[in-house]
């Protein structure tokens, strides 16, 4: 689920552009995370950094279609960190 490209359903609901700073922020915590929570009904966590270097959890399912959705984007928590 790591890397490439990923519909992003929490920036096209705040009508954010594809090249928003926090478009730009999230997705590369996305594209560089560097561990993986499988939970509950499909959804996985991953854990990356931010550009500023904040380590941020980016929860991810996947689409019908097979495209990893981001739903949940915020700094990473503890039981996250391990």
């Amino acid at each position: 689920m790591r890397g490439g490209a990923a519909y992003c359903r929490l920036c096209n609901q705040g009508g954010e552009p594809a090249d928003s700073p926090a478009t730009v922020f999230l997705l590369h915590a996305y594209r560089n995370a560097t561990d993986a929570y499988a939970l509950e009904e499909g959804l996985v966590m991953l854990v990356g950094p931010a550009r500023t270097g904040a380590l941020l959890e980016i929860g991810v399912v996947r689409s019908e279609e097979g495209t990893p959705v981001i739903v949940h984007v915020m700094e990473a928590r503890p039981r996250f960190l391990r």
